[in-house]
């Protein structure tokens, strides 16, 4: 059985919402609501000047002969869009283990269960989780990999307040989804065996900035016979209003190094 208890800060920034379809053709929308517009309005987290938000993960493996364990993580994300700085952490249900770590530009600060910091320097302005939080076949997966360019499997409803976007596959539909996601030749490894997806995403009607989400993704190991299942939850606040982000003062010392 695999362990995956870093799951979340492997995940953190990517994988970023979705939504739900029924059927095999694409997802629809309430009459007369404009799905295109309004889907291109809908605000990413990059596009936010800084939030926070409270996560959860979950993750289930379930092995051939029948064994099942559950890795349970919750975190708390703060970010600041200029000056560049994300701060993370994420604990297993336990409370046993915590792992932590600051982004600030192109540099990653981590460290596990307040012990010493660790420095990273990160490749590129798409590598923002540093190659500590790669996950399955050294994939990255982002937001905008996922939500936008599914939008035509969606179902989107108005209600009073916000819109709700949702996305479910189904046997007719996973293979046209998977060809979207595996456009990049780098997510090919990770969606290989993708045999499911769903998820529901709030955004606030007045602003579209998102408010909460959660999506479930399934992933079957052919091979060995095993199958792995995520949720993830998310929800957003103070969004637009983080100021600052204080650094511990030990993390400034090894920042001045």
């Amino acid at each position: 059985m695999k362990k995956y208890l870093i799951i979340p800060i492997m995940l953190a920034l990517v994988l970023v919402g979705c939504s739900q379809d029924k059927g095999s053709q694409p997802g629809s929308s309430e009459e007369g609501i404009n799905k295109e517009e309004i889907f291109a309005k809908f605000l990413d987290e990059k596009d936010l000047k800084s939030y926070r938000q409270k996560g959860r993960y979950e993750v289930v493996t379930k092995g051939e002969d029948g064994q099942v364990e559950r890795e349970v993580s919750e975190g708390l994300i703060e970010a600041i869009k200029e000056p560049s700085c994300i701060h993370r952490i994420w604990k297993n249900q336990e409370a046993t283990d915590e792992l932590e770590d600051y982004l600030l530009g192109n540099l990653r600060f981590y460290r596990r269960n307040h012990g010493e910091w660790d420095r990273e320097e990160l490749k590129g302005p798409d590598d923002q989780t540093g190659e500590q939080t790669r996950f399955i076949g050294q994939t990255v997966i982002d937001a905008q990999s996922i939500l936008k360019p599914l939008k035509d499997y969606y179902e989107l409803t108005e209600e009073e307040d916000t819109y709700r976007v949702n996305l479910e596959s189904n046997p007719e539909n996973i293979d046209q989804i998977k060809k979207i996601l595996l456009e990049k030749p780098e997510t090919a490894t990770f969606f290989g065996n993708l045999s499911s997806l769903k998820a529901k995403f709030t955004f606030a009607k007045e602003s579209y900035e998102p408010l909460s989400f959660v999506w479930e993704a399934k992933f079957d190991d052919l091979e060995t016979g095993e199958a792995i299942e995520i949720k993830r939850t998310g929800e957003y606040r103070d969004i637009n209003q983080v100021e600052k982000i204080d650094l511990p003062e030990d993390l400034q010392r090894e920042i001045s190094k």
